[in-house]
């Protein structure tokens, strides 16, 4: 009898051991699909910093086309602030000729009345 146990003993150990090596199997390929899904996840967060590094690179661009539209409408006031002044020194030499035109009718109106 202590043959049928130690057959039994020794199936039991062989069942637990079949278990074991199982479970460490299992063990095994679920380490290695986790760290083939974190190699997944590490290329999509490199994908994604890449994508946020271009982005930078066109807010950059943008940034800079700002600022040179920026001095573009500095100047264009500088212009228009110039015009200006011109437009009333132009106004103001109109307005003297005027009554430049009026002092010469007035001395024309007295001659034909002379």
């Amino acid at each position: 009898m202590k043959e049928a146990k130690g057959g039994t003993m020794e199936e039991l150990l062989r069942r637990i051991w079949s278990k074991l090596d199982n479970m460490e199997k299992g063990f095994l390929a679920f380490q290695e699909e986790t760290r083939q899904r974190f190699a997944q996840i590490d290329e999509r967060f490199a994908r994604i910093d890449e994508r946020f590094a271009q982005i930078d690179e066109q807010f950059a661009r943008i940034d800079e086309c700002f600022a040179q539209m920026n001095e573009r409408f500095v100047q264009i006031d500088g212009r228009l602030a110039e015009m200006s002044g011109q437009m009333g020194s132009l106004t103001a030499r109109v307005e003297a000729l005027e009554g430049r035109v009026d002092e010469m009718n007035g001395r024309i109106s007295r001659l034909e009345q002379d």
